[in-house]
């Protein structure tokens, strides 16, 4: 969280909806592939960008069977936990912000305008299209090599150096809390306020 006033202590953030679905891929069978896709889709108000990275974070933990599921309700309550454990945020590339509503307003489309926006991501997705599948056959072809599969399409989402033993996050290093980090910022404009009150009481000095 980046604060730079000092008169907000409260954000207030709503969830609507939550649904988790799985996107199969190319291949046709019943069984769940490493190539499999989930999409995650949260619906609320007063959401910030990196608060989705934060919880996308704690769910791929949680996947991993490196975090029970409870630490959501941990984390959740600021009684016991006032202070955000140490942690990586996901990688942004997946996270897309869409389906922006606002009451009152009904949106008007320009048919041409409309148009030429679905033939750019028609050819955008042809283009991933065709480069995942080349990639997929490359894998195809080299993965029976190995005595034992290894699975890294979604090491790349947790950001940051991942440390040789895992340390459960109820038990790291703690940020700053929001009112310290208030605080802060209130004494470096206090600080600043003060510099310029003493350049303006100073006289100038002039040299020859």
């Amino acid at each position: 969280m980046f604060v730079t006033t000092g008169d907000v202590l409260t954000y207030t953030r709503k969830i609507s909806s939550v649904t988790l679905d799985l996107t199969k891929g190319t291949e046709d069978s019943d069984q769940q592939s490493p190539y499999d896709l989930f999409v995650l889709t949260i619906e609320g108000q007063g959401f910030l960008w990196h608060q989705i990275r934060c919880i996308v974070a704690i769910l791929l933990l949680i996947g991993e069977g490196k975090e029970d599921s409870s630490v959501i309700q941990e984390l959740l309550d600021i009684s016991k936990n006032p202070c955000k454990p140490v942690y990586a945020m996901a990688h942004e590339l997946p996270l897309c912000l869409f389906d922006a509503q606002f009451d009152g307003l009904e949106w008007q489309f320009d048919e041409l305008a409309l148009k030429t926006v679905i033939l750019e991501l028609q050819e955008a997705w042809a283009r991933h299209a065709i480069k995942a599948e080349m990639i997929r056959s490359m894998l195809g072809h080299l993965e029976p090599q190995l005595p034992k599969s290894v699975k890294g399409q979604a090491s790349w989402l947790q950001t940051g150096v991942l440390p040789r033993n895992y340390t459960p996050l109820l038990q790291r290093q703690k940020c700053e809390s929001l009112e310290t980090r208030i605080a802060c910022v209130n004494e470096r404009k206090k600080q600043k306020l003060r510099e310029n009150e003493c350049l303006q009481t100073t006289p100038c000095e002039n040299s020859m």
